[in-house]
């Protein structure tokens, strides 16, 4: 399933399939997409699920959530549009699901960028620059999922 809010700007003709496999996909508003009379009640929209739509011509206006194999029912999609949480106290973003996929972390002191580079290629990733008043070059807290890793 994969939820979108539409919109159609054409008013095309619609066989009696068409308008029942239209009105078997429409999930919100509840009511009859057609009027008594027949035709599309185009100035409308409506939450569908794009994927009983029938080949009609119409306009995504926004993705809401889709179903996935590993995800809850409703996944919000539309990352684009959020703002990431923000920690007033300490004036940083708080980082969203990606922190949580990470099950082992490391610290490289002083690291060069060629030892940089080889942990990068093992599977760890840069959570954390931290540079030092007498030193060099920073810090770095390194992190890695041993979940989807598999050479780990």
């Amino acid at each position: 399933m994969k939820l979108c809010l539409i919109r159609f700007d054409d008013l095309p003709e619609f066989t009696d399939e068409t308008k029942a496999m239209m009105r078997a996909a429409i999930i919100y508003p509840d009511i009859d997409p057609f009027s008594d009379e027949g035709p599309l009640r185009w100035y409308a929209e409506y939450v569908a699920d794009i994927h009983k739509m029938p080949p009609v011509p119409f306009r995504v206006i926004k993705h809401i959530g889709a179903a996935l194999a590993d995800a809850p029912l409703g996944l919000d999609v539309d990352s684009a549009n959020r703002s990431p949480a923000f920690n007033q106290k300490v004036q940083v973003i708080v980082p969203g699901l990606g922190l949580l996929l990470i099950d082992e972390v490391s610290i490289a002191c002083d690291a060069c960028t060629s030892e940089l580079n080889s942990a990068l290629k093992d599977g760890w990733r840069i959570l954390a620059v931290c540079p030092q008043p007498d030193q060099r070059r920073p810090d770095y807290v390194l992190g890695r999922s041993t979940t989807f890793n598999k050479e780990a």
